[in-house]
């Protein structure tokens, strides 16, 4: 059995710049129709193949101040992208080649948001 696929009409990441010792980067607000995990990626404008650094899974709702560990820590600041993928195989766990990424509001795009991290 699959989970019900994230719509657009209520999916959204908001992710701001921040700062820290560069082991764990905060996702400020996940809204999310069904069960879904956060992936953290380097943004190298390659969505499918950036370098993953951390993910989590999220429950159905909104999640506030969401952490993401980070694996490998970030030795210098770093432009990272928050994305949200649908949960599909209901493990908790991302498996980029089945949990899709989830679509925007148009189709489009994807929901994602962009944030810099300075290391301290």
């Amino acid at each position: 059995m699959t989970s019900p696929a994230i719509t657009s009409e209520v999916a959204e990441v908001e992710f701001e710049d921040q700062s820290g010792a560069g082991d764990v980067v905060t996702v400020a607000r996940v809204v999310t129709p069904a069960d879904g995990v956060v992936a953290v990626t380097v943004d190298d404008g390659d969505d499918e193949d950036a370098p993953l650094l951390g993910y989590i899974a999220v429950p159905a709702g909104e999640a506030i101040d969401v952490s993401v560990v980070l694996s490998p820590p970030l030795a210098q600041d770093t432009e990272l992208e928050a994305s949200l993928h649908g949960d599909t195989d209901q493990d908790g766990l991302l498996d980029r080649s089945v949990d899709q990424r989830a679509p925007d509001s148009d189709g489009d795009d994807v929901v994602s948001e962009d944030a810099e991290y300075i290391v301290q």
